[in-house]
């Protein structure tokens, strides 16, 4: 009885097909499918690159123009103000990116005046000091010497030295102000002797030291045509610079906010001292006060003034578009100076934006390998590619194609890069997305990969089956046989 029900458990097990079995079979289906599905992506591959080169001529025109343009930087049409000035030295820039707008003998080294100040309360400002401080001032800062002297001696006095027709704050030695006092002296009412103790308290009492490290900060930021030798400004043959590099400079200082809140002071109240009561003082920056000439749009900065040097004046306005610097060198008068500069303002903020268009999304196309793609990804804009410029900025830009990490498959309208457009600095102003417009499916090739893959996992399976079924066959013939023996013997 024993040996009957297990021959037809075994008939059993061998008569119906196994898990194992089907396992293999489908291996065997799917690796016929990957081959199959090999020989299809290369036809498909092969259809594609018909297609791509079959594209209509004006598409694959605006293609190349695409390649080229991703390659190569490129110039906005632009050209700069026309502005009637008379200054015999004159600069107009856009503070936000530094382009020049208008120029006029910007390279041609003059005398500052007291426009040099700005450079001095730069770089007391970087020192961060201690507003509140009482300062003691030395009379060393105070020593006034007439120019006619100076021009006698050859100017080989120290440089530093006053003047006695120079405007003064009328300090006292071992008079003792705050340092804001000073500053806001220096700045809003343009004291040179206010000047000359700021410097001389910040360096420990060594004014050439602070000139040295003004001179230092100077050639650091690119004005490599200035070189001051006083805090001040008072005539010296040797201290000069450019329109150039004072917008430069001015760019620097408005980006202080300490800065800022002196230049914007139209008047400042000196508190009562050891020596005299209080005094009120008044900016000579007639675009800040009401008056003939008095800008909205004007924040700053700084006026200055001596024989040699003539009227000058560095501005500073703005509005919503566009932040501003002016410069004007050797003007005849104070009143000339600011009309050049109210030109030049206004010359920019009446220019209107011009518009460009960089690529049409109809036919503009980006074409990328896919990983693991069935075809070439083709992407594109969903608008045209426009940017705005004002025509007095010529700018270089060079444009970017920025692909994301992708890999099929990819639906059609998905995001797939960016294309921005770049200054030389890398400075991105505009970005616009790509995305596919048709699916790309996961390649043959790789499907036929996963079966193997997966149908490798069957094999494995399969053969433990056997092994099983080996060893469950073994075991069952050694238990039947041992019955055998049993029934004979009895």
């Amino acid at each position: 009885m024993g040996s009957t029900i297990h021959q037809a458990s075994f008939a059993c097990s061998i008569c119906q097909p196994s898990t194992s079995m089907t396992s293999l079979f489908s291996y065997l289906d799917k690796l016929v499918f990957f081959l199959k599905g090999s020989f299809r992506y290369f036809y498909e591959f092969l259809e594609d690159l018909r297609k791509f080169d079959r594209m209509r001529g004006r598409s694959r025109r605006h293609m190349y123009f695409v390649i080229v343009l991703l390659g190569l930087p490129f110039f906005l049409q632009a050209h700069t103000l026309f502005v009637p000035v008379n200054a015999s030295s004159a600069i107009l820039i856009n503070a936000r990116n530094g382009k020049v707008l208008f120029e006029k003998n910007a390279d041609q080294k003059k005398f500052p005046g007291s426009t040099t100040k700005i450079a001095s309360c730069v770089v007391a400002l970087k020192k961060k000091p201690n507003f509140q401080e009482p300062v003691k001032c030395p009379l060393e800062c105070l020593l006034k010497i007439p120019q006619k002297v100076k021009i006698a001696n050859q100017f080989q006095d120290p440089p530093y030295i006053l003047e006695p027709d120079g405007v003064s704050y009328g300090i006292y030695p071992g008079e003792i102000l705050s340092f804001r006092d000073l500053l806001y002296g220096m700045m809003v009412y343009s004291a040179n002797d206010a000047a000359n103790v700021v410097a001389h308290h910040l360096a420990q009492g060594s004014i050439d030291a602070y000139m040295e490290e003004v001179n230092t900060y100077l050639q650091s930021i690119g004005c490599s045509s200035t070189r001051f030798y006083n805090p001040h400004g008072l005539h010296h043959p040797k201290h000069v610079t450019t329109a150039r590099d004072l917008a430069r400079l001015a760019q620097e200082a408005i980006q202080m906010p300490e800065f800022l809140e002196i230049m914007k002071t139209v008047q400042y109240e000196r508190p009562k001292t050891n020596k005299q009561t209080e005094r009120m003082v008044w900016t000579g920056n007639r675009l800040l006060r009401k008056g003939p000439f008095y800008y909205p749009k004007a924040f700053g900065i700084k006026t200055g003034y001596h024989a040699a040097a003539g009227h000058c004046f560095v501005g500073a306005a703005k509005d919503d578009s566009r932040v501003l610097i002016s410069v004007v060198l050797q003007c005849a008068s104070k009143a000339e100076a600011f009309k050049d500069t109210l030109r030049m303002f206004e010359a920019a903020f009446g220019e209107k934006r011009l518009t460009r268009q960089l690529m049409n999304h109809k036919d503009s196309l980006f074409v990328k390998k896919v990983k693991e793609g069935k075809r070439l990804l083709q992407a594109g804009l969903q608008e045209d590619f426009n940017i705005e410029y004002f025509p007095s900025e010529e700018e270089e830009l060079k444009p970017e194609l920025v692909w994301q990490v992708i890999k099929a498959p990819i639906k059609k309208g998905d995001k797939v890069g960016e294309v921005h457009i770049k200054t030389l600095s890398d400075t991105v102003i505009k970005s616009a997305p790509l995305y596919a417009i048709q699916d790309v499916d996961i390649a043959w090739s790789y499907k036929g990969y996963y079966y193997i893959k997966e149908g490798g996992k069957g094999l494995v399976f399969f053969l433990f089956i056997l092994g099983l079924l080996a060893f469950y066959e073994k075991r069952q013939r050694r238990r039947g046989a041992s019955i055998y023996k049993r029934s004979s013997f009895f």
